[in-house]
């Protein structure tokens, strides 16, 4: 408990020197989002272990090689690809094929660029302890992006608080550390969303204009599901009726499809697409959709079979699920164009549309559903999930939501303290929960002032156990690094 109070007094010290700034509110933001990096930053070399996924290698050896010979080389068990080399390497065999051409390239060139500038000259000497702080920078992105964003739509005090919880909840931290292409794709989504808010009040049309159509292009040259971006902004500029700025945007679209089917064309069109009909037939065949149940089932970063029980993101995931039903005052017409025109709406329309586009390439059964294919819904999670608790504090939603927050983030709490802190009383949970339970009801009888103040006392816990679970990670997932 005296970590829990160091940390509750630093967050004050903090919070009250920035309050003290110019612009209170980019100040705090900065601060959150230094404070994420500083987190991933911990044992982030070894947790993801090494062996989570070798995705992790596909990207940085598809970009040196094209960067270097003209021809991208890296990893795979396709058939369609006829020959192959086999190393064995960090426990595992790599069949290294050329040219390899399952993903669009953007992800792959940057990553290669990165290892390129550090050092590495071939693809064995690419170390998690280098690649993975590209994602990591990515984050202070993305944690920037998730508060302005919401602070745009919704209110800034959502906006910091979802940027704290993107910051803070221990999934999140965890999934950031990934080289992956989903964590270039997440922040270049929140861009080009934000630059779509912009668009609708500023005056400067086409320099927002360019951006939209520039994140869109970036969105379908990082990975095919790009295409939700594509079609969500296409969406809201048909009900806006801005005709140009949507045939720009398609255009945008259908120019990053060009570069990455030109690529097929330019090294062997019939290899390039035997290539892509096994990647569908690969994922098609792993079973009949089961998308979502995989979804709330498999509460993961990765693989299926490593589960990281996290009580923020369930709530967070019924709460997005839930939103058009609790936003039905905002959007109120059965018009899909009418309702587009809601301020809100983008917001509600994205995480939507991902689903669906997921759902019709990946089944969700065995090993076609991994932790990283959902990781650009993270900051919409936080988004409402930081919106719902605000509500709560501010006495706006019914008191029954206490209970709501009692059974997903009270026991996620107390599971992930007695790991930490305990575990030789763990046997002695119910009378704890117990307790909390009388704590979070009891509040809803107290005054006003009483119940703010009790209710700040229990986020600043709830935080802090997030914050030392991520620092203890190892306790929960085991770190493994990687073999020289």
């Amino acid at each position: 408990m005296s970590a829990v109070c160091n940390f509750a007094r630093i967050l004050i010290i903090i919070v009250s020197i920035v309050l003290k700034s110019r612009f209170p509110f980019i100040a705090i933001l900065a601060c959150i989002a230094i404070f994420g990096v500083l987190l991933r930053l911990v044992s982030y070399d070894t947790l993801p272990p090494h062996g989570e996924t070798a995705d992790e290698f596909l990207y940085p050896w598809a970009g040196m090689s094209l960067i270097t010979t003209g021809v991208p080389s890296s990893w795979s068990w396709f058939t369609s690809y006829s020959e192959g080399t086999v190393y064995n390497k960090w426990g595992g065999p790599f069949r290294i094929v050329s040219p390899w051409l399952e993903k669009p390239p953007l992800y792959s060139l940057l990553s290669g660029s990165w290892m390129l500038a550090t050092g590495a000259r071939d693809f064995f000497d690419v170390r998690l302890s280098v690649l993975r702080l590209l994602p990591i920078t990515l984050s202070f992105v993305t944690i920037v992006l998730v508060g302005a964003l919401a602070a745009k739509v919704l209110t800034p005090a959502t906006g910091l608080l979802a940027a704290l919880l993107y910051a803070t909840i221990p999934t999140i931290a965890v999934s950031n550390r990934f080289s992956l292409t989903e964590n270039l794709l997440t922040p270049l989504i929140l861009l080009t969303l934000l630059a779509y808010y912009y668009f609708l009040e500023s005056k400067r049309k086409l320099a927002f204009g360019l951006l939209l159509a520039t994140g869109v292009f970036l969105a379908v040259l990082t990975k095919q599901i790009g295409i939700s971006l594509l079609i969500t902004i296409s969406v809201l500029l048909l009900a806006q009726r801005t005709w140009k700025m949507l045939g720009l945007v398609v255009l945008a679209g259908l120019a990053g499809f060009g570069i990455y089917y030109g690529m097929g064309i330019y090294y062997g069109w019939e290899q390039f697409m035997r290539v892509q009909n096994e990647f569908q037939q690969v994922f098609t065949s792993a079973g009949l959709p089961e998308l979502m149940a995989s979804l709330f089932s498999f509460s993961t970063v990765g693989r299926k079979d490593h589960l990281l029980f996290d009580g923020s993101m369930l709530l967070g995931y019924l709460i997005l699920f839930a939103a058009p039903l609790w936003t039905a005052v905002e959007i109120h017409t059965a018009s899909l164009i009418g309702a587009a025109r809601s301020k809100t709406f983008a917001l509600f329309l994205f995480p939507f549309v991902f689903l669906v586009c997921l759902s019709l390439v990946a089944s969700g059964a065995g090993f076609s559903f991994y932790g990283w294919h959902v990781f650009p819904l993270f900051p919409f999670i936080t988004i409402f999930l930081a919106q719902m608790l605000l509500n709560y504090w501010r006495g706006k939603l019914s008191p029954f939501t206490s209970l709501i927050i009692f059974l997903f983030l009270a026991s996620s709490t107390l599971r992930f303290g007695l790991t930490i802190f305990d575990q030789n009383h763990q046997i002695s949970w119910q009378p704890q929960l117990m307790f909390l339970l009388c704590i979070i009801v009891g509040l809803e009888l107290l005054p006003h002032k009483l119940r703010v103040k009790g209710l700040l006392t229990l986020f600043i816990v709830y935080l802090a156990i997030n914050v030392l679970t991520v620092w203890r990670m190892g306790l929960f997932i085991p770190g493994i690094p990687q073999p020289l």
